[in-house]
Parts: structure tokens; sequence; C-alpha cells
């Protein structure tokens, strides 16, 4: 079944009559609904039909709306990017700052750990002299007296002094033996008398020194 299209009637026409120049057919915004009129094409802009001059006046507007809102947006991407450019710089100023910081304080302690390591050298040379210097003196000390006693055993000998200066035969004890050189008439086994001129030897019994 085909629908036919609908019939339109336009007031002011006669029937058959087509639509004269400068008009087309519609009807005015807000009328509701109707026959169609006559609308004069010039008349367009104020029922709110765009015209080209409407139309290119809201291009040309909406392209500034957009240029701006562009504008905008770089402008804003610029304020940010420089923010990020300084955030970012800050942060490697204080990273650089820190290695910096760190670098001296390791360099600090490097030199410290040179110079406690230098006083520790001097201080182990120093101790090292002296236990050698010590070690070569008591070595020699040791060397001298080997070979005094050596002296001593090979050629035994007794302190020799005049019979006045013997001293007391108890604080010498009983063994001591002495050489005397101005003993008078020493007679073996008889205590030693002075004031002569006789090289003997007498030994203390504890008491007294006697003639050997």
């Amino acid at each position: 079944m085909s629908v036919k299209p609908p019939k339109i009637v336009v007031p002011g026409l006669n029937r058959g009559a087509g639509i004269p120049a400068g008009y087309v057919l519609g009807r005015p915004a807000g009328t509701g609904q109707g026959p169609a009129q006559l609308l004069n094409i010039h008349q367009l802009a104020g029922f709110g039909v765009a015209t080209g001059a409407g139309v290119a006046q809201g291009v040309q507007s909406t392209s500034l709306a957009v240029s701006t809102s562009i504008s905008v947006v770089n402008s804003t991407i610029t304020s940010k990017t420089a923010s990020l450019s300084t955030v970012v710089s800050s942060s490697v100023s204080t990273v650089t700052s820190v290695n910096t910081t760190q670098n001296t304080s390791l360099s600090q302690i490097s030199s410290s750990l040179s110079g406690a390591i230098s006083s520790t050298s001097s201080l182990s040379s120093a101790v090292s002299t002296v236990i050698s210097g010590s070690v070569s003196v008591l070595t020699s000390g040791v060397t001298s007296l080997s070979t005094a006693v050596s002296t001593l055993v090979a050629n035994p000998k007794v302190p020799v002094t005049v019979v006045g200066s013997l001293g007391s035969a108890a604080t010498a004890g009983a063994g001591a033996m002495r050489a005397v050189t101005d003993a008078l008439a020493p007679v073996l086994g008889s205590a030693v008398a002075a004031g002569g001129a006789v090289f003997c030897l007498v030994v203390s019994d504890g008491t007294n020194w006697i003639v050997n």
C-alpha cells in the first residue's frame, strides 16, 4: 500500500500557481503545526534560519574561540613545562649537592684514614727502632757479661785491699775471700793483722778474716 504525500495548502495562492520568486514554503519557529506559509527569503534570519553571512560569522566566531582555546592550552602546557623543568632542575641540583657532600665526606674520611695509617706506620717504625736498639744494647750487655764471666772463670781473681778495708767478716759472710797487701807476720789459720807488708789471701769464717 503506497502512502501519498500530504497536500499542502498555501493561503493566498491560487490553485496550480507556483511559488513567487524570493519566497519559500515553511512556518516560522514557535508557530506550532499548521499549513505551510510563504516566507520571504530575506526575513529568514528573523525566523532563526541561518543565512550565508550568519554561517560565515558563526564559523569566524567558532574559529576565534577555538584559536583562543588552543592559545590557552599552549600557554598552560608552557607553564606546566616550565614548572616541571624547574622541579627537575631543583632535583638535579639537590642530587648534585648531596653527591658533592658525600664525596667531600668520603674524601675527608679517606684523608683521616691515610693520616691514621701514616701515624700507625710511624709509630710502628719508632717501636721497631726502640726494640731493635734495646735488643742491640741487651745483646751487647750479655756479650760483655759473658766475656767477663769467661775471663773470670779462666782467670779467677779476688778483690785486693788492705786489712783495714776488709769490713766485717760477718757481713761478708762465711766463705768470702779477699787478698790483702799489708798483713803483719801472717800465720796460716790465724786471724790476719794489719801493719805489715805481706800479700796473702784471707777467708771469712763468719766472725774473723782468717789467713788462708
